[in-house]
């Protein structure tokens, strides 16, 4: 099974459940793409015991099995398509350049080259996917690839396929949060602007920082006090400015349901270096009461990297 975190098919008739677990619960979420954005035809929460994960990975796969037995069986869900998620932290993306018009059997000799420069003697155990960027007038291509483990997706598929549910799509969490923002709300159409987003849901802020293409910078954090937010910030943008001179950064958008966060941004001389918005994926994303009646509109923003995973396309083995 490949990796699959880059497409979008918004308009696939096909069901597919996005499925987030997170260290203290399971996220689940079923959209429909409707002519304004989409509908959360099914979603839920089944709470996790503490001690399920460890260092970022699960680790009681029987808990999370018995878990989301019992939540698949209770919404009678059994047999659908579903896209699991893995954590940036667990996967390595890269891009390389190589001759144009290579076949693929071609590119993967040329990423695993390069993996096993970087992971001597780990290539066999690794699981990749990648995709073309662009083309260039000099006769080569930028192939942007992910790779991770390919011990602890096995692990992974597994446990949710004994639930009853069939994965078919290994996405990336941060790919899955840009495809809530980018599908829900076009933020450019330029394909190599180069766009931040930061997302602020409770504690945790992710940033990052993409092409129309490909994810380019990304981190996350945890804020305790509501002024960490823009000294934190700013040293993120630091960051991906020293490292990636040659990268214009062109434009920030802000999801925080924090007002503070929207006060200090516009009191800041953040506003005068990028354009600055604040866009709201909730405002495409609408529940579904029928099937939904357990959770409240407001809360809809826990789902949106099972939304983001819902969102991809549905292969079609």
């Amino acid at each position: 099974m490949k990796l699959n975190p880059f497409k979008l098919n918004p308009f696939t008739s096909r069901p597919l459940i996005g499925l987030d677990i997170q260290p203290s619960e399971i996220r689940l979420a079923q959209l429909r793409h409707m002519k304004s954005g989409f509908l959360v035809e099914q979603a839920a929460i089944t709470r996790l015991p503490d001690g399920v994960f460890n260092e970022g990975r699960i680790k009681r796969w029987e808990v999370v099995q018995e878990k989301l037995t019992e939540t698949v069986q209770q919404l009678d869900i059994a047999g659908m398509i579903t896209a699991i998620l893995l954590p940036a932290s667990l996967v390595h993306m890269q891009q390389i350049q190589i001759p144009h018009g290579l076949p693929e059997a071609a590119i993967e000799a040329e990423i695993k080259v390069q993996l096993e420069r970087d992971f001597p003697g780990f290539t066999d155990s690794l699981l990749m996917d990648f995709h073309m960027v662009n083309a260039k007038e000099s006769g080569y291509a930028d192939v942007f690839f992910v790779v991770t483990r390919q011990e602890y997706v096995s692990q992974y598929v597994d446990c949710i396929n004994s639930t009853g549910l069939r994965v078919k799509i290994v996405d990336v969490d941060v790919h899955a949060l840009k495809r809530v923002f980018t599908g829900a709300l076009p933020l450019t159409n330029k394909t190599q602007e180069v766009h931040a987003l930061i997302c602020h849901v409770n504690r945790v802020v992710t940033f990052i920082i993409f092409t129309h293409s490909e994810i380019i910078f990304h981190h996350q954090w945890e804020i305790n006090a509501d002024n960490e937010f823009l000294p934190q910030l700013k040293i993120r943008i630091h960051l991906f400015v020293t490292t990636f001179p040659g990268r214009k950064l062109r434009k920030i958008s802000i999801y925080s349901h924090h007002q503070h966060v929207r006060e200090c941004i516009n009191n800041t001389e953040l506003n005068q270096e990028f354009d600055i918005d604040f866009p709201d994926p909730l405002d495409s994303i609408k529940l579904n009461h029928k099937n939904t009646q357990h959770i409240h509109a407001e809360n809809i923003r826990d789902f949106l990297l099972a939304c983001g995973a819902a969102m991809c396309e549905v292969p079609r083995w």
